[in-house]
């Protein structure tokens, strides 16, 4: 028998992903928080798990070879690993723990920070990657994405392996 997991799986990781960044958008937009640029490149990785999840579901719907589906789960662990290494790299700066990038001091306005949406080459932000604008239990944003981040990862690593196993 299948494990659900591993067929799954890569829509499993887009959703989450998608519902992240929707979340991210609401509380940013609802409760006036805007993100630093350690923020915005946790959601550009976001937006490649999401992308490769979709990419995947639609391959194993068109491909019915297991190594493909191997590769992208693969892929999909390598990219929550990645989002796990940059979400704690931004909660040890806002631990001061480590000095953060100079991109996370440096001054702009509102409208440069929205456009950074759309437009990631803009580094000129008005917020600071040292300071949490929200806590929960202990944990900032970054923090509980650091967390979120290493489970999906383990889940994303399970589903790879399992898959490796239908391989042989």
């Amino acid at each position: 028998m299948q494990s659900v997991d591993r067929i799954i799986w890569p829509i499993w990781s887009a959703g989450f992903t998608l519902t992240g960044l929707a979340m991210m958008h609401l509380v940013e937009r609802l409760a006036n928080l805007p993100p630093c640029p350690l923020c915005y490149q946790q959601r550009q990785i976001y937006w490649a798990i999401a992308i490769i999840g979709i990419i995947a579901t639609v391959l194993r719907t068109i491909r019915k070879d297991d190594l493909t589906k191997t590769i992208f789960n693969g892929v999909l662990a390598i990219l929550f690993v990645g989002s796990f290494v940059a979400a704690a790299y931004h909660a040890g700066v806002e631990w001061k723990w480590w000095l953060g990038p100079e991109e996370c001091s440096v001054g702009g306005g509102i409208s440069e920070m929205l456009s950074r949406d759309i437009d990631f080459s803009n580094t000129k932000n008005a917020v600071s990657c040292s300071d949490a604008t929200w806590r929960f239990a202990g944990l900032s944003f970054a923090g509980w994405n650091a967390v979120a981040s290493l489970i999906f990862a383990i889940a994303s690593l399970r589903a790879t392996l399992a898959q490796i196993r239908s391989l042989t």
